[in-house]
């Protein structure tokens, strides 16, 4: 048997030198790689040599390996102290380079991606971690990003041109391919000749574990806060991106010659995302110097350095092309938007006051249809919001850039600014809340009643004035809720909220609003002369922007609440009641056609509707299905964006429902998120702090105009923050601190 490996050792050219090489029947398990364990020997060239090294390769599988046997195989394999194993006698191939790939990148393996090591010479001192190799990342078989040692030799010692990158990733692609589809790590050599040979090619067993939920690419929560921070039930997650391409400005984005991605938004775990690639598209357009921290965030940390500085002729093209788009869409004309938004919103709440009433004696095809107006009314409404969002967006980073990076103001004073004169729905409801409390508190019968009854039973007893007042708000503002999702009832379907936080404001009288005028003055004036030319008109722009932004907001209330009582109409005739919400448009479809049964329909939704139930923290990023949070650098000091200005300390309180708080001054309001109907008792507490949220939302907005502190974005503050715990929210900073240490 020996004399036969003998001659075939030399039938390979022993003399120019062989490989041996281990094959065990249990190596390179699901859980386990044996990486390194057993052994290789390279450069063989005579025959006492090949004996010798065939005998230290078996031996290998008795020593070194033990460990992995036990952790990974299990069984009565596990304690087999003579697995099988053969060796492999292969001809050396005398490497220019060498190195290993992954066909899939184990850090973010839903990416087409293949990451691949290169060193000099053999590959054995990259393998045996010996020396930092060169490396390369190709993306769909083509895109090329090279990363080098700090070493300023090491690019020129590993010159591998972009067409043999490409060459290395193509085997590694073929190497998966006849694994079937399992992700492969392989050993390659670059001989003399340029031709690239296969070494060894086994699974990869490093990847890291991904949500479910989570699709490939990279998706951001940032802006998305901003835009739906509530948990969205599986109806309105469809809808929302069925309807995605008509208002997430990819049709603009076209006409300006911004490469699209599709799709723009994901909804994971019921949370809504923004496309991080989308976004890095139109970050490539802003130079460096203009690329403020709101921006810099918007991507997971290290990503936004991979976007490049506009080239110049990309940048003045697009320029041109944003000259000549208002003429193809007047509402793309900021001076313009603002009127013709207000005119197409009338037009559209005429087809909402239409749709409203419920047919009497309806059949379930009438009220799916009804269902089928109110999403497509939704979708008329994201497309006409797409500018003054954008609008709102865009001014206020450039209200930042003039203030803080230009002016060198404080973080404080722009804040300041962005409260100044504001007038929207929002604070038309806090003052009308107030009016109707201010009453109560008049009432000395009412308010033995208040103190008498649980808030539940407080409606069946009111006195006619105060029932009148109260049915005329909600019938302006009953659209209202909590959270804007489906699955929550609205203010006129549960008018105990409403009285709940009446109860609450006539308890604590609201504080007083600020005098606008007077701060925007203060700020103002403290810029230099050419900028305050520049900064008015810009902070009066923004503020009305911003005002539009949450009448937008209000409208959309109504359409949503439109669509619940459409769903629940529809759910009770089908027999699914509350259960439809958790369906989308299709499958209730298909239950109406008679394609699907009731009952299977309602096993899927009471399915989805316990996952929902379940609590879930959405995470900063998702980057091929992997989680990403933002780092917190002391436990006890947990950071948020900071949106309006001040800094108070006092009791925490947390809060899920505004109607049923037990709220006092001096107070803070820990959330997890604030939607418009908690605005009536933001005017109670000293300061806010919320897990969801932006510098653009109506929580932000109304803690400016309270002059209260308010912190948004700060992940897990209901959890990691005790109930009563004493706390120091700074909104200049945009810090959250408890414990006894001063801020």
């Amino acid at each position: 048997m020996l004399q036969e490996v003998l001659h075939a050792a030399a039938e390979l050219d022993l003399t120019r030198g062989l490989a041996i090489r281990s094959s065990a029947a249990v190596e390179d398990l699901p859980g386990g790689s044996f990486a390194g364990q057993y052994r290789t020997f390279l450069n063989v060239k005579d025959q006492a040599a090949v004996t010798e090294k065939i005998e230290l390769c078996w031996a290998s599988s008795q020593d070194v390996a033990e460990f992995y046997r036990a952790r990974f195989v299990g069984g009565d394999e596990a304690h087999n102290s003579n697995p099988l194993m053969g060796v492999v006698l292969q001809k050396m191939v005398q490497a220019k380079y060498a190195g290993v790939a992954f066909s899939r990148n184990p850090m973010f393996p839903r990416r087409t991606e293949v990451v691949i090591e290169a060193v000099e010479g053999l590959g054995e001192p990259l393998v045996s971690g010996r020396i930092t190799p060169c490396r390369a990342f190709v993306r769909e078989g083509r895109k090329v990003r090279t990363e080098f040692p700090s070493d300023p030799q090491s690019k020129r010692r590993c010159a591998l041109s972009t067409r043999q990158w490409r060459e290395i990733a193509s085997l590694a692609h073929r190497a998966e391919q006849l694994a079937m589809g399992l992700p492969q790590d392989i050993e390659w050599a670059l001989d003399a000749d340029g031709v690239v040979w296969l070494l060894q090619s086994r699974p990869i067993t490093t990847i890291q574990d991904v949500d479910r939920h989570a699709p490939a690419g990279i998706w951001t929560r940032k802006i998305a806060d901003d835009l739906w921070a509530d948990r969205l039930t599986p109806f309105l997650a469809d809808a929302m991106l069925a309807n995605a391409p008509r208002f997430d400005l990819s049709r603009y984005a076209r006409l300006l010659g911004i490469q699209t991605i599709s799709p723009s938004l994901a909804v994971i775990n019921g949370f809504l995302y923004v496309s991080g690639e989308a976004l890095q598209q139109v970050l490539q357009l802003i130079p460096n110097r203009f690329r403020t921290t709101d921006l810099r965030v918007l991507l997971p940390p290290g990503l936004e350095a991979d976007v490049t500085s506009p080239a110049v002729p990309k940048l003045a093209s697009f320029l041109a092309r944003c000259v000549v788009l208002p003429w193809i869409d007047p509402q793309a004309n900021p001076f313009l938007c603002r009127r013709l938004t207000t005119r197409r919103m009338k037009k559209l709440g005429e087809r909402l006051q239409a749709i409203k009433p419920r047919p009497p004696n309806a059949t379930p095809q009438e009220l799916l249809d009804r269902v089928q107006a109110a999403v497509e009314l939704m979708a008329n409404l994201q497309e006409l919001n797409q500018w003054p969002y954008s609008y709102a967006t865009i001014l206020t980073w450039l209200l930042r850039w003039l203030v803080e990076d230009v002016g060198r103001l404080p973080h404080a004073d722009f804040l300041e600014l962005l409260s100044a004169g504001g007038n929207n729905v929002s604070v038309r409801i806090e003052a009308e809340l107030t009016r109707i409390a201010a009453i109560i508190r008049r009432h000395d019968e009412l308010n033995r009643l208040l103190r008498e009854f649980p808030v539940d039973e407080l409606n069946h007893v009111l006195p006619p004035v105060i029932r009148h007042e109260l049915n005329c708000f909600l019938n302006r503002f009953g659209a209202r809720s909590r959270h804007r999702t489906l699955y929550v009832e609205r203010w006129s379907e549960a008018p105990e909220q409403v009285i709940g936080m009446l109860a609450l404001l006539a308890k604590e009288p609201p504080g007083k609003l600020k005098t606008s005028g007077n701060r925007f003055k203060s700020v103002v004036n403290r810029l230099s002369p050419a900028l305050r030319l520049v900064a008015r008109p810009v902070c009066r722009s923004t503020v009305k922007y911003l005002d539009l932004r949450e009448d937008l907001r209000f409208f959309l209330d109504q359409v949503l609440y439109l669509m619940r009582t459409s769903l629940l109409d529809l759910g009770r005739e089908l027999g699914l009641d509350g259960n439809a919400m958790f369906l989308t448009l299709d499958e209730l479809s298909s239950v109406l056609a008679g394609r699907a049964s009731v009952a299977e329909a309602e096993r899927l939704a009471m399915l989805r509707c316990k996952e929902f139930r379940q609590e879930c923290e959405p995470c900063t990023y998702y980057v091929d299905g992997r989680p990403i949070n933002e780092l917190f650098p002391n436990a006890q000091i947990i950071r948020g964006v900071g949106t309006s200005p001040g800094r108070v300390s006092g009791p925490a309180r947390i809060v899920a429902d505004p109607g049923r708080s037990h709220l006092g001054k001096g107070d803070v309001l820990v959330a997890k998120s604030t939607d418009p109907g908690w605005t009536p008792i933001l005017s109670v507490v000293a300061a806010i702090v919320a897990e969801e949220g932006g510098l653009l939302n109506h929580c932000s907005i109304v803690a400016r105009e309270l002059g209260i502190p308010a912190v948004v974005g700060v992940r897990g503050a209901t959890r990691r923050i005790r109930e009563g715990a004493s706390i120091t929210v700074d909104g200049d900073l945009g810090l959250v601190q408890w414990g006894r240490s001063p801020l």
